[in-house]
């Protein structure tokens, strides 16, 4: 039976920092495993790999440890970003990973640790490039104090595309209405396209600005970073029941969570053209039940058909991988690894799938923010309209259609102080105040059935 030491133990026995382990485990030095079911980490990467390069059929171009110098020019190109895209994720699993006992006794022996307690000082190659997390690990900042000497004291610093920080696209997004005005926001947006700097520079910056190493605004131990929200295992799935997003085309969605809404492009969440997950997650949406078949388990396992199911059930977790990195970017929580996709064995028939998020049309997203920016006479008078229709009307379809929107323009109203108990219109909207949270998308939804709770209205 396989021994296994957790990773965040590993790190604690040894001087091996989780950017060196990272790239052991890329290099096939090292073995790791996910904790739930022990299948291996490089084998999952690998997968993600081969959809990046399934136009490139070339043998061996699929394994992550070939050296990129033998490769193809353009396929070495893809695979130095996948790389950097995976180190920081990897970066960030790496306490909770499991590793072998006999290998992580050998990184033991190469990388021992000392039995003082002094902090060893951090020393950077010339000229080499440097993650944001170390960055923030030398200086002992959270990302908001980095985006801040970034933005507004001129750090060097890089997006993914190895463009300096900010881009013509980046100034203009600053100076929006929205955040021109929104300092926090301004260095929050900016914390979230860093990639990589350059070590010259950060050394330099040091000096220029006199900053010490884990000296400059250190965060105080315990205290997570002001824009992140650790959530339990039911938080988060509560989170993601509250969520709604919405299909604007076969390569935008708009998400809407927090009380914010971004519109959320394939590349954005690092999906590629060819991607089957992300393709599996807009036949979802555009399906008129929102479910997806992955077909029936072969009792039989006959190998063909076993592959075959595989596949179709690994798009759920290749997707929530990529989702909910995202959701944990752009909505500043984090997340734990949950499912969003729910299995509705003994619900619906068998090999049937739904996500556990809410699915809109883009009409209701976009109704709830048109509402916000009405005014006061024009709220009422449509409040009236909307009355006027509900008491000729007698198909119950019909009815349920304008309660609901009744409901959405009397909590606008309500929010606003234009209705109050001593106004005329109170009667009618008071009664439909059944919803739990204020601004919360889901207060803005009539109450459906179990039987309807995942379509479209």
């Amino acid at each position: 039976m396989k021994k296994y030491i957790a990773g965040q133990e590993l790190l604690r026995s040894t001087t091996i920092n989780s950017h060196d382990l990272a790239d052991l485990i890329l290099n096939e030095k090292i073995q790791a495993f996910y904790p739930e079911n022990h299948t291996s980490v490089f084998d999952d990467l690998l997968d993600h790999w081969k959809e990046i390069v399934t136009d490139h059929k070339k043998q061996g171009i699929y394994l992550i440890s070939k050296s990129v110098n033998k490769l193809d020019q353009t396929v070495a190109s893809e695979l130095k970003a996948f790389q950097e895209q995976v180190i920081p994720w990897l970066i960030e699993q790496i306490p909770e990973l499991l590793f072998l006992i006999d290998e992580a006794e050998l990184i033991q022996k190469e990388f021992p640790r000392s039995s003082s307690n002094e902090p060893t000082e951090t020393i950077f190659e010339p000229g080499t490039k440097l993650h944001a997390h170390e960055v923030k690990k030398h200086w002992g900042i959270d990302k908001l104090k980095l985006a801040e000497y970034v933005w507004e004291k001129g750090l060097p610093a890089f997006d993914q595309y190895e463009r300096r920080i900010p881009t013509v696209e980046m100034v203009v997004v600053l100076n929006s209405f929205d955040l021109k005005n929104d300092l926090e926001k301004q260095k929050e947006f900016i914390a979230d396209q860093i990639t990589y700097f350059i070590s010259d520079d950060v050394l330099n910056f040091e000096y220029d600005h006199g900053i010490k190493p884990a000296q400059a605004a250190p965060v105080k131990e315990n205290t997570p970073a002001p824009q992140t929200n650790l959530l339990s295992k039911a938080e988060a799935e509560a989170f993601i029941r509250s969520m709604a997003i919405s299909y604007l085309s076969d390569t935008e969605v708009i998400i809407k969570a927090k009380n914010k809404e971004v519109t959320a492009s394939r590349e954005d969440m690092g999906f590629k053209a060819s991607s089957k997950p992300w393709a599996m997650f807009i036949k979802i949406l555009q399906d008129k039940n929102h479910e997806y078949h992955v077909g029936i388990y072969d009792n039989n396992k006959n190998p063909e058909n076993l592959r075959a199911y595989n596949r179709e059930i690994k798009l759920f977790p290749n997707f929530g991988k990529k989702f909910v990195a995202y959701i944990n970017n752009q909505f500043s929580v984090t997340l734990p690894n949950i499912d969003v996709f729910k299995n509705m064995k003994g619900i619906e028939h068998a090999g049937t799938y739904k996500p556990e998020f809410q699915i809109y049309k883009h009409k209701e997203l976009r109704q709830q923010k048109d509402i916000k920016c009405l005014s006061q006479k024009n709220t009422i008078e449509i409040l009236h309209d909307l009355s006027k229709q509900l008491k000729r009307e007698k198909n119950e379809t019909e009815k349920k259609r304008l309660l609901n929107e009744i409901r959405n323009y009397g909590e606008h109203a309500k929010r606003k102080g234009w209705i109050t108990k001593n106004h005329e219109m109170w009667d009618l909207i008071a009664p439909l105040d059944d919803t739990p949270s204020e601004n919360d998308m889901m207060e803005l939804i009539s109450e459906v059935t179990d039987k309807d709770k995942y379509r479209l209205f």
